[in-house]
């Protein structure tokens, strides 16, 4: 029986639409907080402290734990301050007063304080630590690692390292399954870095988020559907084969999305199928990045308030985004669909010939499944305009 972690949105409706069988623990944070964390704040829902209390009661109530995000790859050295350690700890005591049940880190530091002052407190480690190997499964072991979410860029096809560290190591591990971040991603650590500084709430850019990162991912992942055959999904039809490797929980994203959406995915990983396309249950530029949650004018606006980029420019990019997500707001379904069934024997493929221990020559396996499982329409105006604002960044256009 598969196990499950899924994201907090803050919704009315999340208890209410989401059945929560097999899932032990909800994962979530503040908009901003003096750790900062793996999503820049513009992209993310605003609870209120009040709500956070009341999320967890509810999340007790139903036998669920609740997990704070403490997975901040930076906080800018203030951490080694008198002021910024005295934050920490205020922070930790907020936590254990309103009974969360475990923290995620990235940081050392903040992991052997959690252990050395708040041991009732479950430690896990977030796939910002970018764990990708046993010997760094086991520095985090020392440290009183109770659960390890596994680099989502590095691991989820290196199946050899999944075995030795899952027959190596006491604490749980976890994978990340919706995802279709590219492996060997060169960005991941930058990425996170840069999502740390965009949410911590003392930061003057801490809600800035010209966001070089992602636009250039999804320009170039969408223009070369062969990257996303080759990325680190798991589809609910696989979920065995990697708990044959050890792997005790699946860990669902993005804590942006509708309640429904969050549904459709625990439901189809539960059920470990899925009939129909693979967008549907990853987070893709419609479900997450648009995201109903949060009011998309409200929050470009925020943007614009900043003095850091020349705002006539920035003007002009958010209106030719809101025209292009009014245009078509599900173009990521109608004009790009993967067919979760037709990538049947994919992984096996990926596990018999050890795809991370080898290269790519004279081999055609990914190739071929992109012409039998991927159906694209002409995305191109899509494609060129966020490969156009990595460009523009580059060019210094905004400043």
């Amino acid at each position: 029986m598969s196990n499950f972690t899924l994201p907090l949105n803050w919704q009315d409706d999340y208890f209410e639409k989401i059945d929560f069988t097999d899932v032990v623990e909800v994962y979530g944070k503040l908009r901003e907080d003096f750790f900062g964390g793996g999503k820049s704040s513009m992209q993310l829902p605003e609870p209120s402290k009040k709500m956070v209390e009341q999320t967890i009661k509810e999340a007790h109530a139903k036998k669920i734990e609740v997990n704070y995000l403490l997975n901040t790859t930076c906080i800018g050295n203030l951490e080694f301050t008198k002021k910024g350690y005295k934050q920490i700890r205020k922070m930790f005591d907020w936590l254990s007063s309103i009974g969360v049940d475990a923290v995620t880190v990235a940081l050392p530091f903040i992991a052997q304080i959690s252990k050395r002052y708040y041991p009732h407190l479950k430690l896990n480690i977030s796939t910002q630590a970018d764990v990708d190997s046993l010997e760094k499964a086991k520095y985090w072991e020392t440290l009183g690692a109770d659960l390890i979410t596994l680099s989502h860029t590095g691991m989820n096809r290196n199946f050899h390292e999944i075995k030795r560290i899952t027959k190596n190591c006491k604490f749980d591990t976890q994978l990340i399954a919706n995802t279709f971040c590219k492996r060997g991603c060169p960005f991941v650590t930058l990425h996170g870095n840069f999502s740390a500084h965009a949410s911590h709430s003392w930061e003057k850019t801490n809600r800035f988020n010209m966001d070089y990162y992602f636009t250039n991912c999804v320009g170039r992942a969408f223009c070369d559907p062969l990257t996303l055959i080759q990325s680190n999904w798991i589809r609910p039809e696989d979920i065995n084969l990697y708990e044959d490797l050890g792997i005790k929980r699946f860990k669902i994203t993005e804590r942006g999305m509708k309640s429904e959406y969050v549904a459709r995915i625990v439901n189809a990983y539960r059920n470990k199928s899925y009939d129909g396309n693979f967008f549907d249950i990853v987070p893709t530029l419609t479900k997450y990045v648009f995201m109903e949650k949060r009011n998309f004018a409200k929050t470009m606006k925020e943007l614009m308030r900043v003095s850091f980029v020349d705002i006539k420019k920035v003007r002009r990019l958010v209106k030719q985004m809101e025209e292009l997500t009014e245009k078509e707001k599900r173009f990521a379904d109608s004009k790009f669909y993967v067919d979760c069934k037709k990538l049947d024997g994919a992984i096996q493929f990926f596990m018999k010939k050890g795809c991370m221990q080898t290269t790519c020559t004279n081999c055609d396996f990914c190739n071929n499944l992109v012409e039998v499982a991927i159906k694209q329409e002409d995305i191109s105006e899509y494609t060129q305009f966020f490969s156009g604002i990595a460009d523009d960044l580059v060019e210094g256009k905004y400043f």
